[in-house]
Formats: C-alpha cells, structure tokens, sequence
C-alpha cells in the first residue's frame, strides 16, 4: 500500500489569481473582479464566488456545492470567462483546483518543496531564480522513477502594460528559508522549486529519492556556490505518525495478551491474538483491494478497531473457555457456546457499525478526510464477527480444546476464582430481595438515584468544557505564523518586515527552532512562514508555550500584522470576520472602523461565566476591494485571547448584532441586511459538526428498530441504550481532568464509545432472555447473567481501556479521543455493573404491566414531546425535562404503593 500523509482530498473550490498591470485596485476590481464574479454565478452548482483586488493582481475563490467534481467544473468554468471576450487581453489569469493534501503555495499543486537558495548574499533575486531553472532542469533530466515534474515558483510575472503594450515582468513574491546550524539559525532568500509526483507514489519512498538527488546534484561544479534542500514534504511527518501509531497497535495487542491471560487463560488469550491479527490483516488487504492507502486516517482507524473487534474475540473465547469445564465433548463446547454468544454478537456489531455512520453525513473537504474511517471500521467489525464465529470455534479444538482440557476436573485460574466470587458479590443484593417487592423497590429507587447523579453530574460538568470544533494540539511539531502588512507595501519593505519576524522568532525559539520557510507565499499583502520544531519527543518546552513567548515578543510589532499558532489539522486558526455589504465604500468603511472600535479590547462572558478577549480587531486594507457574489465588501477581523474558536465567534455575533441596532446602522446609511458574517474555515467546520449531530438522533432510532427487531421488544432496546448516558459522567469528568475541550475529536471517540459500551448491556440482556426461557424468574436471570458475562464483559473493557493508554499517553493529536473512550467505558461499565440489572427488573416488571400496544403509545408520545420541546429549547433541556417528568410520575406512583402520597 502507498504511504500518504491524509486521503487525497480534491476540494470543491477553484482558485483564480492573475496579474493585471494598472496600478489601481479599483481598475482590477472592476475589468477583472466583477466579470469574473458575473460570470461564475451564471454556472450550475457554484455556490460562492469571492473576489480580491490589489494595485496591478487579482485572486478569486470560487466554491461549489459539495457533491460537485471540482476539476470539469473548474474547467467550464475557465471556459466560460475566456469565451466571454469580458476580460482585457493584457490580463494573465490562471485557474486551478485545491488538493488539501498537496502544498500549493501559488497556482499549483505539489507533493514537495525544494529551497533552492545561495550560500553567498551577493546574488540577486533574477540571477537565483535563472540558477534554480537550470537546477529544476537538471532534476528532471534525472528521470526520477517517481518524480512527473520539477519546476520553479517563479517569483516573477510575466504581463502586458496596458498603457504601453509592451511584456512586463514584475516580483510578486519571495520566499525565505531558514535552519538551525551550529546553534544559530541561519535564513537564506531562495527560489522554491515544487516537485509533483507520478500518480500515487509513496510520499516516504519520494521523500527518500529526492533527498539523495539533491545530495548528489548539490556536489555538481554547475551549482557550485548553491545548495537546495528539500523545505516542505509530508515523508519525514508520515513517518513519525504511523511509526506512533503502529507502536500503539503493537502495544494495544500485548496488552489484550496480557489482560486476556489475567482475565481469560493464556492459551485462550493467545487464540484472542491470532483472530485479532488475522482479522486486522484481512481489513488492510480489503482497504487496498477498493483503493485506500496506508495513511494516517487508515491507520487509526485500525487502532479504534483494535477496542472494537477484541469485543467479538474475547467473548467467543471466553464462552468456549467457559463451556469447557461444564462439557465432555469439544463439539459440545463450540456448539453451546456460540449459541450462548451469536445474537449478542450481531447486535452489538451492527450497532457498533451504525454508530460511525453519522461521519458519512459530514460533507466538504472534512468528510472528504474522515470517509474512510467509518468504511475501515465496518470492514473489521463485519470481519471480526465473521472470524469470531468460525474461526475462533475451530481453532479453539485445537488450541484449548484438547483431552485434557475438558470437562468439570480441568483446573480454574486463580483469576478466575477471583473475578467469579467478585460477580457473586455483585448479585448478592439481588438475591437478598428476591422475595420482596419492597426491598426490590428499594434498591431500584437506590439504582435510579446513583445512575441518575453520574448522568446529570456528567451534563452538569459539560457546562465547564471548552467548546471547539479543531482546537489545537497538546503539544505539535509545526507552528504558523501569519503576516498582515501595511496599506502601500511593496516588496522592499515586506523583505524588510520579514527579516524582522525571522530574527525574532530564531531568537525567541533557539534550539528549539528546526526548519522555517515561507513557502513562496510572501507577497506585499501577506505572507504564511512554517515553523519546523525539534520533535516533541525530544524538547522540554511544548508548542502552546512557544506560541504565547512568541505571541509576547509580537505583541508591540508595528511592521505587519503578526498571527501566531500551532500548524494544526482541521484548516487555519478561525477568526471573526464582519462584512459590510455594500457598494457605498465610504460610509461602509466607516462602519468598519466603528466596528473595530467597538471590538478592540471587548470582553466575551461564556456559558460557564469564565471570559475572553478580543485582542485584535483590524479593517481591511484601503488598497484592496473585495466582493462576494458580485456584491462589494469591506470587513472587519477579530482575533481572540483564547483557542475555543467555535464558542467565541458565536459570541462575537451576538454582541455586534446587539450592539449595532436597525437605528444606529441608519447612521450610516446602512441596513441590517448589510452586514454579513463570515467565519472562514470555521463555518465549514460547524456545518460539517451540526451535520453529524443530526444524522447521530437518526441513526439511533435506526439502532432501536434493529435492536427491537434482534430481541423482539419494544422496551429492552430502551434498556440498552441506558449504557449511552452512563457513559456521559466519564466522558465529560475525563475531558475536563485532561483538560481537553470538547471537539469534533471527542464525537468521534463518542461515537466509537456507543458500540463500546452497547456491548456490555447486550451481553447482559441477553444472556438474561436465555435465563428466562429456561424459566428462571426476572431476578435470577439478571443475577445469572451477570455472574456469566462478568468475566467477558470485564476483559474486554479492561483490554479496550489498556489497548488506549499508550495513544492517550504517548500522542497529542489522539489524545481527546483516546481518553473520551477510556473514560467513558470506566463510567459506563461500573454503572453496567452496578445499577443496570435493577433497569432490567423494572423493564420486566413494566413487561408484565404494560402491553406493547400501550408502550408504543408512551414511547411515541414522549418523543413527539422532545421534538415539540427542541423547537424551543435544545435536545439537550428537551431530554431532561421529559426524563424529570416521566421520574415524577415514577415516584407518585412509588408513593401511592407505599402509603407515601394521599388517596383520592
């Protein structure tokens, strides 16, 4: 399988940008900008275009709806603006698509970058970017097996003078480069060379390959004086995330052998092992069979699988090791034990598969990324269930089920002994009530209240969580630091600004400092520099603590604009962004600067009382006209002093929308309509979130009906998902102890957390039916159900939780997910343990009362209640006012059998 750092990802977005050589941005903006802008809403499934213009260039961001092909759209869309003969002929416009997966610093993609600079400080810009042609040529003469092409990133472009005719040729960027050498970092101006790749290669094998190339053409006598050096690949950073993940698959896999022993039998854990691996290595051989490579994404899904699928091994084994000490005969012991198993296992299965379907619900480029990991994690649970059923049985005659290893003479683990007489313990209240209907009532009082503090005090703790959608690592190997300058800045005094910034930051970072380049995208407007850190492994200073020294050391530069933070997953740091909408430019800037006013320095309360600050609120530049959907803008960014982005631009809406009233907006000539909120790469990010919150309600319904059907009841899928809210109080007090937010990191953790903790109240239920269709009372088939499936229910908690430790421990991209799973399965499990089988006996006693018909009636009416309630409160309220309503009704009715509550 190829090597790849994310999924390829084509996004549904065309970039525009040209040149257009008039010196006046309102010239570009209206021969350039508008027909572009025109012409792009005339095209189908376009769903909005943006527009920048500058003294003498233009860039366009065009987007189109999601379920659009990007690269035939771009191109009819490129057709279409040339065939309309709207644009000058001295225009030099390109149009390209966006691979997120690629570096694309200018008009292309490329799967690496190459600083091509000078040793000596006396060669011009034009001199170095004809050396660095002549160096391009020479790599691609070398006809790499896995190199398509080599080519400059021309710091240069070529257009027509409009007033003269005659070619002109302007600097429109520069890039810089910088390293740590002897303990002092060192910055080169360089020409940046990309490299593009042939097809699919192998992003470490490629990495590898031009390394070597480069050592071997850096020596040549042509390019003597000269050094490049590859600045940006994704080789080195795919290596280290599967290196750290595959160390966590290879730890996570001793540890189910080490628990399973404790917990199991060692020959039974070392069954456990082979149908893990083997089921593991039939899910990667599928993947590759239907197009996947062996990436990041890929690989984690294979972690999450690892606490899905030891589920189906350990419990298959563990009914065979069970069965083999009441039975004389191997055959028997398959044949019983898989038929004590089999329906739990396909209903915990399927609704663990139906639990990652919300992630096909997310859309754009996120749901681009994440596809692949609900389609890996059903290929391993339909695998391991499949595995667990066949496999397991026939390899156990072999492994565990030998002569000497059957029957009530073979001796028990110690372990075993243990984890028996501890389920004993556990059903002791049970049998102690078992023939009084005031004592059950009691303990089922007693249960309602426990699980309902660890489940209310799970929502209350919610309160206190930091909300954002891609919040920023623990610690990271890359930072970012974006440059804003000044109106009127040119090249010259960009260069100078950037000198600055370099200087500051080597000083700041010191040793810490690896790499730094600005990738070509340093333009007299802006400029993007990459920071390379030392490996967190390896340095005692973590990044955030980095990026607040540096945020410090900017904090009074006057010569740009200076944004710091950790190069991330998930798109750029959000920022608040308010538009004016409006062609009147004047009294719209002066809202701008009104608004800027109002924000600089404004404090944000959150739902929790704590406070943030907008630190910065800046105006658009006079030099550059914006439009959106052919519509003018000016607008207003505000930066804050806090990370949970997708709390604080929400906030930042409600005070600009009351502050600035219909009345005051008519001061300026304005109207409500005209202003517009635009949260970049965060909007993207809450509509991709709220998508999947509202496929999640869909999808368990989907889950009750297949439960309902599976068990043939109404009532006892309710049951089962009582393992969801028991899970809330660990969720939520392992995130705030961990002090991780909560994210889109943790729904995913949630949603692997479902089929987790489902598991465990199947098992429970189920094995109970069993006991009832044998004839044993309601009491005595919860009592021996748990006494059965304590032992599986345990090992494969604790091997899940063991498997997480070393991701949650070791890496801080993971680590919300890790511990939202470890957390999580601690609360639901003991609460499982715990209070569920009182649930149980409620759920018969209510069986034997209520007929389904009636239970229909209630459970339709309670829904029907929430539903009508979220049209004007959230979900969330909904739920708990119907839970405390229904609980009400519980306790009067308590009380009337009781003598607590008068008689009518």
């Amino acid at each position: 399988m190829e090597r790849q750092g994310f999924p390829s990802v084509q996004a549904p977005f065309s970039i525009i940008s040209g040149t257009y050589f008039v010196d006046d941005p309102k010239i570009v903006d209206e021969q350039i900008g508008k027909p572009i802008s025109e012409i792009a809403l005339t095209q189908p499934k376009i769903k909005t275009v943006t527009t920048q213009s500058s003294a003498n260039t233009i860039s366009a961001f065009v987007q189109y709806q999601n379920d659009t092909e990007p690269n035939s759209a771009n191109a009819n869309l490129e057709k279409a603006v040339r065939d309309s003969g709207r644009l000058p002929s001295s225009a030099n416009i390109f149009f390209r698509t966006i691979d997120v997966s690629k570096y694309t610093p200018q008009d292309e993609s490329y799967e690496l970058l190459i600083a091509f600079y000078s040793k000596s400080a006396g060669v011009d810009i034009g001199q170095l970017t004809d050396k660095a042609k002549a160096y391009a040529e020479v790599l691609n003469a070398k006809r790499l097996s896995l190199v398509d092409k080599a080519e400059i990133i021309n710091p240069f472009s070529a257009g027509v003078n409009p007033q003269t005719g005659e070619p002109q040729s302007l600097q429109t960027s520069f890039d810089r480069y910088g390293e740590r050498q002897d303990g002092k970092t060192v910055f080169y101006n360089d020409v940046v060379i990309g490299i593009k790749a042939k097809g699919d290669a192998d992003a470490v094998k490629l990495y590898e390959q031009i390394n070597s190339t480069l050592a071997e053409l850096n020596r040549e006598k042509q390019f003597a004086g000269y050094e490049a050096k590859v600045s940006a690949a994704f080789g080195p950073d795919i290596t280290t995330e599967i290196n750290e993940l595959q160390r966590t698959l290879i730890e996570g896999l001793l540890a189910v052998l080490v628990f399973g022993t404790l917990l199991i039998a060692l020959r039974a854990s070392l069954l456990v092992i082979i149908s893990m691996a083997t089921v593991l290595a039939i899910t990667i051989a599928i993947t590759y069979l239907i197009g996947y490579s062996f990436n990041v994404i890929i690989l984690f899904s294979l972690i999450i699988a690892l606490a899905l699928i030891v589920d189906d091994t350990i419990i298959m084994t563990e009914a065979v090791d069970v069965e083999r000490r009441r039975q004389k005969d191997a055959k028997a012991v398959v044949k019983v034990a898989t038929r004590k198993v089999s329906l739990a296992m396909l209903a915990a299965t399927s609704t663990a598969i139906l639990g990652f379907m919300p992630l096909a619900f997310i859309t754009g480029i996120l749901g681009g990324f994440i596809r692949p990991i609900p389609v890996t994690i059903a290929i391993a649970l339909i695998t391991s269930l499949i595995v667990a059923l066949t496999i397991i049985p026939l390899a156990a005659r072999w492994l565990i089920l030998g002569k000497n290893n059957i029957g009530p003479n073979v001796k028990v683990p110690l372990t075993v002994k243990w984890q028996e007489d501890f389920a004993r313990l556990l059903t002791k209240p049970l049998r102690w009530a078992k023939y009084s209907g005031k004592r059950l009532s009691l303990l089922g009082a007693s249960a309602l209240i426990i699980s309902f503090v660890f489940i209310f005090g799970g929502m209350f703790i919610f309160k206190y969580l930091e909300f954002n959608i891609f919040p920023s690592n623990k610690d990271s190997n890359q930072l970012s630091i974006s440059l804003q300058f000044p109106n009127g800045s040119d090249i010259s005094s960009t260069q100078s600004a950037t000198d600055k910034v370099d200087a500051i930051v080597a000083d700041t970072l010191g040793d810490n400092l690896k790499q730094m380049s600005y990738y070509a995208t340093a333009t007299p407007r802006m400029a993007q520099a990459i920071v390379y850190l030392k490996p967190y492994d390896q340095r005692a200073v973590k990044a955030p603590h980095l990026v607040s020294q540096l945020k410090e050391r900017f904090k009074n530069f006057n010569d740009a604009s200076v944004t710091v933070g950790q190069a991330d997953t998930g798109g750029p740091p959000g920022v608040f962004s308010v538009f004016i909408q409006t062609p009147d430019r004047a009294n719209a800037m002066a809202l701008t600067k009104d608004i800027a006013t109002f924000l600089q320095g404004r404090e944000l309360k959150r739902l929790d009382g704590s406070k943030a600050l907008i630190t910065t609120a800046t105006v658009s530049n006079d030099d550059l006209y914006i439009r959106k959907d052919n519509k003018q803008l000016v607008s207003v960014e505000a930066k804050f002093d806090a990370t949970d982005t997708s709390t604080l631009v929400n906030l930042a809406k409600e005070v600009v929308d009351k502050e600035y009233t219909s009345e005051k907006l008519a001061k300026y000539n304005l109207k409500k309509d005209n202003l517009v909120y635009d949260f970049g790469f965060e909007s993207e990010n809450q509509e991709s979130f709220n998508a999947m919150l509202v496929a999640f309600p869909i999808l368990l319904v989907l889950m009750y009906f297949l439960l309902a059907i599976e068990f043939r009841s109404l009532l006892q899928p309710v049951l089962i998902f009582m393992a969801i809210p028991f899970s809330f109080f660990g969720v939520t007090g392992g995130l705030w102890l961990t002090d991780n937010p909560f994210s889109f990191f943790t729904m995913l953790g949630f949603f692997a957390l479902v089929g987790l903790s489902i598991k465990n109240t199947i098992l429970l239920v189920d094995y109970a039916n069993q006991g009832r269709r044998a004839g044993l009372g309601r009491v005595d088939a919860i009592a021996a159900a748990l006494e059965e499936r304590f032992r599986p229910l345990l090992a494969t908690s604790v091997t899940a939780i063991v498997s997480l430790l070393p991701l949650a421990l070791t890496s801080p991209f993971w680590e919300s997910i890790a511990f939202t799973l470890i957390f999580g399965l601690l609360s639901s499990t003991a609460l499982v343990l715990l209070v569920f089988p009182y649930y149980y006996l409620g759920g018969e006693y209510l069986r034997m009362k209520i007929g389904r018909s009636s239970f229909l009636v209630w459970l339709i009416a309670n829904a029907g209640a929430i539903f009508i309630l979220n049209l004007v409160v959230s979900i969330g309220v909904a739920f708990q006012v119907m839970v405390a309503f229904n609980l009400g009704r519980l306790a009067w009715r308590l009380g009337r059998r009781f003598g607590l509550t008068r008689r009518a």
